[in-house]
């Protein structure tokens, strides 16, 4: 399972720079490193039974690896280029089997840049 995240500033989307080749900003990127990052630190709050790491092998579509993409669906975090700017997110392929929502959904928070 997996979930879309997008950060605004007011109507603006923080992770969107038209001016970038891949449509990133600053902001964007740092919240992926973090992410990226703290990856083992998330599968202990998002995986919390042995079930949960079963489906963790490759071809199911589940993260094996640390890391990034823009078309790979079996990526960690996948950056979803959508042409128009206020549609931009990011969308984390995390295990979201047995713990409260709001639990994970406020993990990855931890990881934007202060």
């Amino acid at each position: 399972m997996h979930t879309h995240m997008s950060l605004f500033e007011g109507d603006v989307n923080a992770f969107h720079d038209s001016s970038d080749p891949m449509g990133l900003s600053d902001t964007a990127r740092k919240f992926m490193a973090g992410v990226l990052h703290h990856a083992p630190e998330f599968t202990a709050v998002t995986n919390q039974l042995v079930n949960s790491y079963k489906r963790m092998i490759a071809g199911y579509e589940s993260p094996v690896y640390v890391s990034w993409a823009r078309n790979n669906r079996s990526a960690l975090v996948r950056f979803q280029f959508i042409k128009q700017e206020k549609l931009h997110q990011l969308e984390l392929n995390i295990e979201l089997l047995t713990q409260p929502p709001i639990l994970t959904w406020h993990t990855p928070l931890s990881s934007l840049p202060v």
